[in-house]
């Protein structure tokens, strides 16, 4: 009786910790490339660098319950900022001159450091 209590055990503690490494692995795949265009904007202040919209919502599905609406809201603040930027220059077409508008600060570099602590390996 206690062998086939251990087995069980065994078996559904094994079967526990090989979802555990699959959900790793996942992770760890999806976060690779949003990492790479992260860092890659916050080392290069080039939009160009920035991952879209689309792919840091479908990556929330990977981030843990407990950090997704932390998650969430970030990116939610992030896209805000992205959009801000945008609208914050003005061009002159008849001098060719590119403007900001004064006192702007754009919060785009820290946000994209807050979202990259979200796309660490595990």
């Amino acid at each position: 009786m206690l062998s086939w209590l251990t087995f069980f055990l065994g078996l559904g503690l094994g079967h526990w910790l090989a979802l555990g490494r699959d959900k790793r692995k996942e992770f760890n795949d999806k976060a690779i490339e949003l990492h790479s265009k992260l860092y890659d904007y916050i080392k290069h202040e080039n939009n160009s660098f920035l991952p879209s919209n689309k792919e840091l919502d479908l990556f929330a599905s990977y981030v843990p319950l407990y950090k997704r609406y932390r998650y969430k809201y970030h990116v939610k603040l992030f896209d805000n900022s992205v959009k801000s930027d945008s609208s914050s220059f003005s061009y002159d077409p008849r001098t060719g001159v590119t403007t900001i508008k004064s006192g702007y600060e754009s919060q785009t570099k820290k946000l994209a450091n807050k979202l990259l602590k979200y796309v660490e390996r595990s």
